[in-house]
């Protein structure tokens, strides 16, 4: 059977020419919108390092009216805590300053060894308090983060490091814990810093649709008091609906002291929503799955009038092959092979252009490196979408074809 399905498509490779063209274009085309798909969709289900789900941010700003002096806003400050954390349905409070996750801003600093000063680390900062790693249900890979070690007044200070960091810094992060490191610009400036590492973190992003990206957590000073602006809270399941609408009108006028104000809140899932939006990857998603979309239907047009034109000009022929004993199915299974192999005639070229332009470093890769395993899977998710839109496309003639009479054929040839 295949030996004849050859033989037909050569002989008709004039008018197959123009059929072979369009799959081999749009299967270079396909397989580039899939592997810009694959660069950002393998990137979002890469886990955060931390779990956000029902924590919600509040944003308290600091009026620094003069009115008290530090002891007088430091008490502001734990009291503040202490009405959160006896809030229905809240499990615990965090607070820091720094880099923020869904946010632009960044704070960030070099680290390195006290062996290899040369080579320093560029690291993401946040400084937090003890209970900020039970807030975001982050445990750490090695070391400990418990109220205990995580004391500002200590020398060496301690902090916590994600095994990006650790990696860096010391080659293996199992062996980071208790090891030290130092901040050269600090150094220089005449200022000794030394932090030991008392915990090792998993990688961490700042949004879904980023690459992981080397972070220190650093203890949160009370001298930082006047920086003090976002508390994360953590809400029971049972609390979390409406929580955004309750908070705000219970705590609004409580959090109002001389020294702070209520500025907000609002969920990390309403946070992550808007910032996807406003740096434009949903958007940008959206257009490549309507362009592959696209792809499809053009594809499904092109072989369904194809086909139809194809089996009504072989009504003789499937007539006589019926009248010869070939059964109804074997039709079906013909015409759908043929349409198949008419998609894998053009894919060799296809595939070799494809290869081409991955080489020459053309594909997106911003979030996800390129890998023979990311090209062949995009490719093989490609020829796979086209051969079934194909299949699709033909089972309408190739039905038709199984309904031919072949007394009637033959009799109007």
């Amino acid at each position: 059977m295949t030996r004849h399905i050859f033989r037909q498509i050569w002989n008709c490779r004039r008018s197959n020419l123009w059929l072979w063209a369009l799959l081999f274009v749009v299967t270079v085309l396909m397989w580039y919108a899939v592997d810009i798909v694959y660069n950002y969709e393998s990137a979002s289900r890469r886990p955060m390092g931390y779990d956000y789900d029902g924590t919600y941010q509040v944003d308290l700003r600091f009026k620094g009216s003069g009115k008290h002096g530090y002891e007088e806003a430091l008490s502001e400050k734990r009291a503040i805590i202490g009405l959160m954390n006896d809030y229905p349905g809240v499990q615990s409070v965090g607070w820091y300053r720094g880099s923020y996750a869904f946010d632009q801003r960044r704070m960030f600093e070099g680290y390195c060894t006290h062996d290899d000063s040369s080579r320093i680390v560029s690291t993401m900062v946040r400084f937090v308090s003890p209970d900020y790693f039970e807030t975001f249900g982050m445990k750490p890979l090695y070391g400990s983060v418990g109220s205990d070690v995580w004391l500002p007044q200590d020398y060496p200070l301690p902090v916590a490091v994600t095994e990006d960091l650790a990696d860096s810094l010391f080659t293996d992060a199992s062996t980071a814990v208790g090891q030290t490191f130092f901040n050269p610009y600090y150094w220089r400036a005449g200022m000794a810093t030394n932090y030991r590492v008392a915990a090792v973190m998993p990688r961490q992003k700042f949004d879904e649709y980023a690459r992981y990206e080397p972070m220190i957590y650093l203890p949160y000073r009370d001298s930082d008091i006047n920086m003090l602006t976002t508390f994360s809270l953590k809400v029971s399941p049972d609390a979390r609906t409406g929580f955004e609408e309750r908070f705000a009108d219970d705590m609004r006028r409580r959090l109002e002291t001389d020294d702070f104000y209520f500025y907000g809140i609002q969920s990390y899932d309403a946070l992550r929503d808007a910032w996807n939006i406003s740096i434009g990857t949903v958007n940008y998603l959206n257009i490549t799955y309507g362009v592959i979309c696209f792809f499809l239907f053009t594809v499904f047009l092109t072989v369904f009038g194809a086909f139809s034109i194809r089996t009504r000009r072989r009504r003789a022929e499937i007539g006589l092959k019926m009248a010869m004993g070939c059964s109804r199915r074997r039709i079906m299974s013909e015409l759908l092979l043929e349409g198949i192999i008419m998609l894998l005639l053009p894919a060799l070229p296809a595939l070799l252009a494809a290869v081409a332009v991955a080489r020459e470093e053309l594909v997106v890769d911003t979030l996800t490196d390129m890998s023979a395993e990311r090209f062949a899977l995009c490719f093989a998710v490609a020829i796979l979408a086209l051969g079934s839109v194909i299949a699709v496309a033909i089972l309408p003639s190739a039905y038709s074809a199984m309904t031919i009479s072949p007394s009637e054929a033959l009799h109007d040839e």
